[in-house]
């Protein structure tokens, strides 16, 4: 069974290099949708941004508890802050068949 959840040791760098690349991600995915010609708005820029942070946050918790390393963590990061609500479904989906299972 992993340990508890622990913060790495280094927490001052490694935190802002995770902040750094899911703000990176998030930018990446609003500027992908302009550049592909969806229509990006204020409203929808914010939205992504919460959205974003949102499963960033949730990944950094689940990485950290599997024990990642930093560089590794702030890859995940990076790539939940990308996928956004896509990387929220699938954490949905997991949850509730581990839920499901466990009733039967």
């Amino acid at each position: 069974m992993p340990p508890p959840i622990q913060i790495p040791d280094d927490t001052g760098i490694s935190y802002l290099i995770i902040l750094l690349f899911t703000l990176l991600g998030t930018a990446a995915r609003v500027f992908y949708n302009w550049m592909t010609g969806n229509p990006v708005s204020f409203v929808f820029t914010i939205g992504q941004i919460i959205i974003s942070i949102f499963a960033s946050s949730l990944t950094l918790m689940i990485v950290v508890r599997l024990g990642w390393k930093i560089y590794g963590i702030s890859v995940a990061c990076g790539l939940a802050a990308w996928m956004g609500i896509k990387i929220l479904d699938f954490f949905e989906k997991r949850l509730l068949e581990r839920l499901e299972g466990n009733k039967k």
